[in-house]
C-alpha cells in the first residue's frame, strides 16, 4: 500500500498510478470524505447502484464488464416487472422519462431564423458553399473575388447583413 499526494490543482489529472511492482493502478484523487449513514431510501439506493456501476466501468476488468452487462440485460425485466407489479407507477415513471428525453431534444435543438434560413437560401442561388471554417463576412468576400452572377451576389451581400444583424446585433 502506497500513499500519493495529489495536490488541488492537479487531482482532476489521475485516475490511474504506475506502480512498479503492480503497474497501472486505479487512484482516487478526490478528497475523503466522512462516512456518512445512508439512509434506506429509493433515491440511496439508486446512487449507491450507480456509483457501484460506474466504479465496475472503470476499473476495465473482465468480470465487472460482465456484471454490467449482465445486470443491462435485465433491466427490461425489471421494467416489466415493475409495471406489472404497480402499473401507475411504471407507466407514470416511463411517461416522465418519455417526457424529459423529449424536453430534452427539444431544448437542445437550435432555432433558426428567418435571417439565416435566407442566407443559406441565397447561397445556394448564388451557387456557392460557405467553408466550414469561414465566417458568412470571410465567404462573402471570397464569393465576390469570383465570378458570381451580379443579383446573385447582391442578393447574398442583403442576406449576409440581414444574418449577422439577427445573429450578432445591429452593427455601427
Amino acid at each position: 500500500h502506497k500513499d500519493f499526494i495529489v495536490r488541488d490543482a492537479h487531482a482532476h489529472a489521475w485516475v490511474e498510478v504506475w506502480d512498479e511492482d503492480f503497474g497501472w493502478l486505479s487512484a482516487d484523487a478526490t478528497p475523503a470524505a466522512e462516512a456518512q449513514i445512508a439512509e434506506e431510501s429509493f433515491w440511496s439506493r439508486l446512487r449507491e447502484r450507480a456509483e457501484a456501476l460506474w466504479a465496475s466501468l472503470v476499473q476495465f476488468d473482465g468480470a465487472s464488464h460482465s456484471a454490467v452487462l449482465e445486470w443491462c440485460r435485465g433491466v427490461p425485466g425489471a421494467i416489466r416487472d415493475a409495471i406489472t407489479q404497480r402499473p401507475f407507477v411504471g407507466v407514470g415513471g416511463i411517461g416522465m422519462i418519455v417526457g424529459l428525453v423529449v424536453w430534452r431534444r427539444r431544448r437542445r435543438r437550435p432555432t433558426r431564423s428567418d435571417a439565416t434560413v435566407d442566407y443559406e437560401a441565397a447561397l445556394r442561388r448564388a451557387g456557392v458553399v460557405r467553408e466550414a471554417h469561414e465566417t458568412p463576412r470571410e465567404a462573402l468576400r471570397r464569393i465576390a473575388a469570383t465570378d458570381v452572377d451580379p443579383r446573385a451576389l447582391e442578393a447574398l451581400v442583403a442576406a449576409t447583413v440581414a444574418h449577422e444583424a439577427s445573429r450578432y446585433g445591429a452593427r455601427d
